[in-house]
C-alpha cells in the first residue's frame, strides 16, 4: 500500500508496546512486528492522536518540528500511525471488538507469530553443539541433597495396557510413505478431539467433555486435518465436525508441500499420512473469563491435547509428531482464519512409523 494522500485520517495503533533497547527508545506495533527508534517526546504526539484526524491537520499542530513530515511519513511506514480504511486498521478494530485480553495477552500471542526457524537439521545440529560447548545446558535435575522420604515403586514393576503404552510412547519424526488405514484414523480424532459427553446446565447452556481437560469446560480447541494419505479418505484439507464425528471437505489436493511449508520447512513432515493443525475459538474462554490469565489456560489445554494425541497414536501402533515451529499467518491464510477470532496454536502429525 502506498503513502496515503495527505487528505486521509490517521491515528495512533492501538497494538504498540514502547520500550528502552541499548540506549534507545523503541516503539513497536506487535500485529505487524515492525520497530522503529523515535525520541520519546514522540510519545506525546501519539497521547493527542487517540482518534483520527486529517493528516494535513496533524501536520499543523507539528509545525514547530523540523522535518515534521518525514516524521510522519516514517510513523506511518512503521505502523505506529494507521491509515483509516487501512488492513492493520481494520484488523485492529477487529481485535479490540473481539478479544477481551488486553494488551498482555495480545503483545505475546501476535509477537511471537513472526518467529525465523531454521529448516535444516544438520545446522540446528552444529548450532545446538556450539551452544553446549560455549554455555553448558543447565542440569536436568534440581534436588536439595537429601532423602526425607524414601518412595516405593518403579516402571519395571508395573505391567499392563495403560502403563505400557506410556513407557512407549516417543516423539517420532520418521515416517514410512504409507496410508494409514480409516479406522485408526478415525479413532484417533475420536478420542483426541471428539466429545464424550454433551451436558446441559439449564442456566448456563450446554458444554461438552472431552478426553483431555480444558479450562471451565470451554473446548476452544478446533482441528483441521490435512489428509496426505488415509486409506478411503480423498487427500485434502479437511475440518473436524466434534458434533457429529465428521470429516467436513474445504479444499481437495495433494498437499505435501504446503505442510511442509507451514511446518517451518521440516521435511519429515511430508512422509506423513496426516496433519492435523489445531486452533483456538477465543471467544469460548473469553466469555467466561475476561482475565489475560486465561490466554495461559488456553495455551495449556493443547500440550493437553498434544499428550493426548501421542498416547492414541502409541497405542494404535502409529507414529506421533507434535511441533509449535510453524508459520502462524500463512496457516490463517490456508484455512481461511482471520487471526482474531481464531488462530492457530498447535500442530500434530502422524504415520507409520519407518523401519528405521
Amino acid at each position: 500500500m502506498g503513502k496515503p494522500g495527505r487528505r486521509s485520517r490517521i491515528r495512533r495503533a492501538r497494538c504498540l508496546v514502547a520500550f528502552w533497547e541499548d540506549g534507545e527508545f523503541v516503539i513497536q506495533n506487535y500485529l505487524s512486528n515492525k520497530q522503529t527508534e523515535t525520541a520519546p517526546l514522540v510519545a506525546r504526539l501519539l497521547h493527542e492522536l487517540d482518534d483520527y484526524l486529517p493528516e494535513d491537520y496533524v501536520l499543523k499542530r507539528l509545525g514547530s518540528i523540523p522535518h515534521a513530515e518525514e516524521l510522519v511519513d516514517k510513523l506511518l511506514r512503521q505502523d505506529v500511525l494507521v491509515a483509516e480504511g487501512s488492513l492493520l486498521d481494520r484488523k485492529e478494530r477487529s481485535i479490540d471488538e473481539t478479544w477481551k485480553w488486553k494488551h498482555e495477552a495480545r503483545f505475546f500471542h501476535y509477537s511471537t507469530q513472526h518467529v525465523s526457524y531454521e529448516a535444516d537439521p544438520k545446522v540446528q545440529r552444529a548450532d545446538l553443539v556450539r551452544l553446549a560447548r560455549e554455555t553448558p545446558p543447565p542440569p536436568p535435575f534440581k534436588d536439595y541433597g537429601r532423602f526425607d522420604v524414601e518412595l516405593t515403586g518403579s516402571f519395571d514393576e508395573r505391567a499392563g495396557d495403560f502403563w505400557d503404552v506410556l513407557c512407549a510412547r516417543r516423539t517420532i519424526r520418521s515416517f514410512a510413505r504409507r496410508a494409514i488405514p480409516f479406522e485408526d484414523f478415525s479413532t484417533l480424532l475420536l478420542w483426541t478431539w471428539g466429545h464424550t459427553h454433551l451436558l446441559t446446565d439449564p442456566q448456563v447452556g450446554q458444554y461438552v467433555l472431552k478426553t483431555s481437560p480444558s479450562g471451565g469446560a470451554r473446548h476452544p480447541t478446533e482441528v483441521y486435518p490435512v489428509v496426505l494419505r488415509v486409506d478411503g479418505v480423498e487427500p485434502g484439507i479437511y475440518h473436524y465436525s466434534v458434533k457429529s464425528h465428521g470429516l467436513e471437505l474445504l479444499r481437495p489436493g495433494a498437499f505435501e508441500d504446503l505442510v511442509v511449508r507451514l511446518c517451518a520447512h521440516q521435511e519429515w513432515v511430508r512422509d506423513a499420512a496426516a496433519v492435523f493443525f489445531m486452533t483456538a475459538a477465543v471467544s469460548r474462554n473469553m466469555w467466561k473469563y475476561d482475565h489475560a490469565r486465561a490466554y495461559r489456560v488456553l495455551l495449556l489445554e493443547t500440550g493437553h491435547l498434544g499428550q493426548t494425541f501421542h498416547l492414541v497414536c502409541t497405542k494404535l501402533g502409529l507414529a506421533p509428531f507434535t511441533t509449535a515451529a510453524t508459520l502462524d499467518t500463512e496457516i490463517e491464510r490456508e484455512l481461511g482464519l482471520d487471526g482474531v477470532s481464531e488462530t492457530p496454536t498447535y500442530t500434530a502429525a502422524v504415520g507409520i512409523p519407518a523401519e528405521t
